[in-house]
C-alpha cells in the first residue's frame, strides 16, 4: 500500500537510463529496490516550494549527506523523489539518519520546514523495484543522462495474474527495439508497495519534449505493424494506463562529494 511520510523529500529517481550498462550486463543484475515519495504540490506555490527544497538540499549538502537524490517535476506539479535501497530493512536506517539531520540542522531544519509549510497537497511513499532484466539499454545510446531533460514516464495497472505475461512482453519489446538498432534505452520498474498493485512502469528521457516526439515517430516508422501488435498484447493485460512526463530538476538534486 501507499503510506503517508514526513517530508523528506529525498530521491534518485530512474537512474542513469541513459547511460546504465549494456542489456546484456542489465540481464545479470539484480532488481534495485527503490523508495519513492510522490510531493503533489499547489500551481500556485510551486516557486516557494523549490525554493525551500534548494534550502533543504544545502543541509543535506552541508551535513554531507551520503545518498544522492535527483529530483523530477511533472507538468501536473508532482514531484518525484526516489532513492535506491538495500533492501526494506534499511529503510529503519533511513529514516533513523533523517532524524539525525532534524537534530544537527536544528533551527535551520525548523525554518526550512517552514518554508515549505502550505506549499503541497499530499505527500506519499512507496517502492518500487526497478528491473534491470526487463529493461533496454542500448550499447551506444543516442543521448547521455547529462543531456536528458524531458523524461517520461508509462504506467500499466496490469489484470491480477497477467503479470508473468507482462514480462514476457517486456523481453518481447527488448527483442524488437534491439533487432532494429534503436538507440533511444528505457527502464522498467514493478510496483511492490504502491496504491493500486499490480503496477508496471516505464520510464526514459530526451534532450525535450520535441525531440522525444520526432525520435519516436522515427522509431515506431521503423518497427511498422510490429510494434503495434505488441501493443495489442500489453494492452489485453491492462486493466488502466497513464502516462506522465516532465522535466529533470537538478538544482534541486544531490549528489554526495567523493571522499
Amino acid at each position: 500500500m501507499r503510506c503517508k511520510v514526513s517530508i523528506v523529500l529525498v530521491l534518485c529517481l530512474l537512474v542513469g537510463f541513459c547511460a546504465l550498462p549494456n542489456l546484456a550486463q542489465a540481464q545479470e543484475q539484480k532488481p534495485q529496490l527503490m523508495a519513492i515519495w510522490d510531493i503533489v504540490v499547489h500551481p500556485s506555490k510551486f516557486m516557494e516550494f523549490e525554493a525551500a527544497m534548494k534550502e533543504f538540499v544545502a543541509i543535506y549538502a552541508k551535513l554531507e549527506y551520503p545518498h544522492p537524490w535527483t529530483t523530477y517535476r511533472t507538468v501536473d506539479f508532482h514531484y518525484y523523489l526516489v532513492m535506491p535501497i538495500e533492501n526494506y530493512a534499511a529503510l529503519d536506517k533511513l529514516f533513523d539518519y533523517f532524524s539525525t539531520v532534524m537534530e544537527k540542522a536544528g533551527k535551520e531544519y525548523e525554518a526550512v520546514m517552514k518554508s515549505f509549510a502550505g506549499t503541497y497537497e499530499s505527500e506519499t511513499f512507496g517502492t518500487f523495484y526497478l528491473r534491470h532484466d526487463l529493461s533496454y539499454r542500448p550499447e551506444n545510446p543516442r543521448i547521455t543522462i547529462e543531456d536528458v531533460n524531458f523524461v517520461w514516464w508509462s504506467f500499466f495497472y496490469i489484470i491480477p495474474g497477467m503479470e508473468s505475461e507482462a514480462e514476457n512482453i517486456s523481453h518481447d519489446y527488448q527483442e524488437l527495439y534491439k533487432s532494429h538498432g534503436i538507440s533511444d534505452g528505457w527502464e522498467i520498474y514493478i510496483g511492490a508497495m504502491w496504491s493500486d498493485l499490480p503496477v508496471l512502469c516505464v520510464a526514459g528521457g530526451a534532450k525535450s519534449e520535441a525531440d522525444y516526439h520526432i525520435q519516436n515517430e522515427k522509431n515506431m516508422q521503423k518497427f511498422g505493424d510490429k510494434h503495434m501488435a505488441l501493443m495489442k498484447r500489453t494492452m489485453d493485460g491492462t486493466r488502466k494506463f497513464e502516462m506522465k512526463t516532465g522535466t529533470i530538476l537538478r538544482e534541486l538534486s544531490y549528489t554526495p562529494k567523493k571522499k
